[in-house]
């Protein structure tokens, strides 16, 4: 009887310890309880060929100062999904819109057959450096944004974490601060150029995104939230 107590107590004391580490590596892998504002850092099974996450240590700016980190890359081993046929990915670029624009194909549009790479786009361009409803913020010269040094990896199973190599900080135009609240977009795309038409199209890309509310008693300060970003 003793011998099957303590084997039932063994047993118990097991459970326990294991379901207090798997709490503790939930806990740490969240930035749910975090101060400020963060998003990205914990993707699917599949980590998509562009990613992108942000962070802040804070949720309150003024509209002209809405400064966070940025980061931003390639899923290591998904760099083969840039290549299209009879076309050339020149760079990867970094925008700013509102959320509602992103839903507009006829803005920035998208490939067609993006996964046999022989789709025509929907929209081209002549200068992706202004399409209308993006705030262009930089481009990355594709041969630069394929190095490790813009790769991210990923760790954990049950709950994955993942690790940006590259991020910077930018500032959010100040304009697209215009409503009481709404949502704020950071694009990362692959610009396509064209050969035969001589025009640029987005091939690859990801997005975050975050939401903002004006400050009652003051209306040139905004606090931001993840809550309301999802789109």
């Amino acid at each position: 009887m003793n011998s099957q107590r303590a084997t039932k107590m063994r047993t118990k004391s097991i459970g326990i310890a294991v379901l207090l580490f798997t709490l503790m590596v939930f806990l740490n892998s969240c930035t749910w309880f975090d101060k400020g504002i963060s998003d990205g850092f914990h993707p699917s099974l599949t980590l998509e060929a562009i990613s992108c996450g942000y962070k802040s240590e804070t949720t309150d700016y003024q509209k002209d100062d809405v400064t966070l980190d940025f980061y931003f890359g390639h899923g290591q081993g998904q760099t083969v999904r840039f290549l299209y046929q009879n076309h050339e990915t020149v760079c990867v670029a970094l925008y700013f819109c509102e959320a509602d624009v992103i839903y507009d194909e006829s803005k920035m549009g998208r490939v067609t057959d993006i996964w046999s790479r022989t789709g025509a786009p929907d929209v081209s361009f002549e200068d992706y450096r202004g399409i209308e409803g993006y705030k262009f913020v930089k481009e990355i010269g594709y041969e630069e944004f394929i190095t490790d040094e813009y790769g991210i990896t990923t760790t954990g199973f049950l709950f994955r974490n993942a690790k940006f190599r590259h991020h910077e900080k930018f500032t959010v135009p100040a304009e697209l601060f215009h409503k009481t609240e709404g949502k704020i977009i950071f694009r990362i795309a692959a610009i396509v150029f064209n050969k035969e038409k001589n025009n640029y199209f987005i091939g690859e890309s990801g997005h975050m995104s975050f939401g903002y509310q004006t400050k009652e008693n003051d209306m040139n300060a905004v606090t931001l939230s993840k809550r309301q970003a999802t789109i």
